[in-house]
């Protein structure tokens, strides 16, 4: 079983990663076999997961990601969050609340699940 304060600091990792841009920190974050869902995509494994964040990050930066609420019981965790990014190439600045599923084995996640919501004011 993983404390409840690994956990946090996993989250607390990986809400650094992205407002650094440091997609090889996030990605390392992951097992071997672990994934990362987001609404109509999913990626498995570290590899994967550090390809997709630098596909992000090549034209967006995470300006802002306040965490309201943490949740955690036994080895997985339920994180809600407001992430607000900025355009590189057009300057739009976007924000989307966002729920996210966590799983953890072996101080490693196994699951990160997105339930984003960019369109509720």
């Amino acid at each position: 079983m993983v404390s409840p304060q690994s956990i946090q600091a996993i989250i607390d990792r990986a809400r650094q990663a992205w407002l650094d841009g440091d997609g090889e920190r996030f990605a390392q974050l992951f097992s071997p076999t672990g994934e990362m869902v987001v609404p109509g995509r999913r990626w498995c494994g570290p590899a994967a997961i550090l390809a997709a964040f630098q596909a992000y990050a090549e034209h967006h930066q995470v300006t802002t990601i306040a965490i309201h609420n943490l949740v955690i019981q036994g080895n997985r965790a339920m994180v809600e969050w407001t992430w607000k990014d900025q355009d590189k190439r057009t300057g739009f600045r976007s924000t989307a609340e966002d729920a996210i599923a966590v799983d953890v084995q072996d101080g490693q996640i196994q699951r990160w699940r997105e339930y984003i919501d960019d369109t509720t004011p």
